[in-house]
This record gives structure tokens, sequence and C-alpha cells, in this order.
């Protein structure tokens, strides 16, 4: 029993230095990770291409200031996956809208070689979980802006008269979840997931619409207070 206390002892001198690390302060962070594969769809009034993203990179960087255990935070961000698996399907009119579906219609597969991107504006604000202890769970939720790029092979622009890039704006949303670990005062680690979406936006060159997209990304950041109060 005696033991058992000197452990936990030990424990709260070793962690008691990060208890008040969730504190008030303007900081700077970057974020880098994975985008996890997708299935997306685009159409015109003639035709629906469908199409798969593979494995890609985030990056984002933020400026934000911690309050009471909230962040309020504006961030730029920067996405790129590689996509493959085109499939391309000419509408008919006794094909229903269920029909023109990629999990429902059998699509043929055309090429590989293009890429999907999108440049976002957001604002956001997180709330850091104090847990008096290094490691500080945290949530957020964010909207803004996106610029969607989507680069096509030249065969599939060919066979379908599209363009071989184009890009449109759409509205932005994003809800994210993770863990912070304070290393020192100032400098936080975290390791999170975040869910990226866009509205229905029209592609500015060819007029194609692309439904709502929900972006998948898992992240490891890096979060510096230079301007730190402490509570």
């Amino acid at each position: 029993m005696k033991k058992d206390k000197v452990i936990a002892l030990c424990a709260v001198l070793l962690l008691a230095p990060f208890s008040t690390l969730v504190a008030e302060g303007l900081y700077f962070s970057v974020s880098t990770g994975m985008v996890l594969p997708a299935e997306r769809e685009v159409s015109t009034t003639t035709s629906t291409l469908a199409y798969k993203t593979d494995f890609g990179w985030p990056g984002q960087i933020g400026v934000g200031y911690a309050v009471s255990g909230f962040r309020p935070e504006i961030s730029v961000g920067y996405r790129r996956a590689p996509s493959s698996a085109f499939r391309y399907k000419k509408h008919d009119s006794k094909i229903s809208e269920q029909d023109l579906k990629p999990r429902n219609a059998s699509l043929e597969k055309v090429d590989h070689g293009g890429y999907v991107s999108s440049l976002d504006l957001m604002g956001s604000i997180y709330y850091d979980i104090d847990t008096t202890t290094a490691f500080i769970p945290f949530i957020g939720v964010g909207a803004g802006l996106s610029n969607v790029s989507v680069g096509r092979s030249q065969k599939i622009s060919s066979l379908t008269g599209l363009e071989t890039e184009n890009s449109l704006w759409a509205f932005a949303f994003q809800a994210a979840a993770g863990v912070g670990i304070a290393l020192i005062e100032d400098v936080t680690v975290s390791l999170g997931y975040r869910l990226t979406g866009m509205i229905e936006g029209e592609f500015s060159k060819s007029k194609e619409k692309q439904p709502t997209a929900l972006i998948h990304n898992v992240e490891l950041g890096i979060r510096y207070r230079f301007l730190s109060v402490r509570s």
C-alpha cells in the first residue's frame, strides 16, 4: 500500500507542471498528414463522371487565440490527392437518377492519371479539455470557402468533352477531434481526425455540378503559443 502511495505521489509531481498548460495566448499552428481515399461524382446534362481519389496529403497553417479552453482560429489549408479509376456513362432517358449513382450503376472503367485538390479558407473554434495532465483532448467545428480543382488526363477529356482542368468555389465546413500533448509550456503536438466537406457547386468551365463532397483526413500538428498568458 505504501508503495502505491509513493507511485501516485511521483505521478502527481511529474504531471503537475503540465496541469496549467491550457493557457490563454496567441498561437500559430501547422499540420500535415493523410487524406483518405474517397469516391466522388460530377455530372452535366448529358453525362455523369465518377472517379476515385487515392491517398493524398493535407497541409494547414492557422493563427488563433486560446482563452478559457476555447481557441478561435483562422486557417488556410491545401489538400491534394491523385485520382484513378475514372468511370463514365452517358445519360439515357430510360435510366433513372438512382441508376446513375456510382454505387448502383455498372460504369465503364476509363483511365487513370488525374488529381483533385482544394484550397480552403476556414474560420474555426476548438475547445481544449483540461485533464490536468499533459494530454489535452480537443474538438472543433468550422466553416469557410473552398476552391476545388480537378485535373483529368487528355484521354478522359477527349472522351467526355470536358475540360482537362477545372475549378469551382463552394461553401466549406469541417469538424475535428483529437488529442494534444503538451511538450513544454508553449508547445503542443496533436494527433487528430478532420472531416472536411464542400456543398454542391458548379465548375466554371465545363458547367459540371459536383454534389456535396466529404473528405476524411488524419493529421499530425504542432501549435506554438508566442504570446502566452498563464491562468
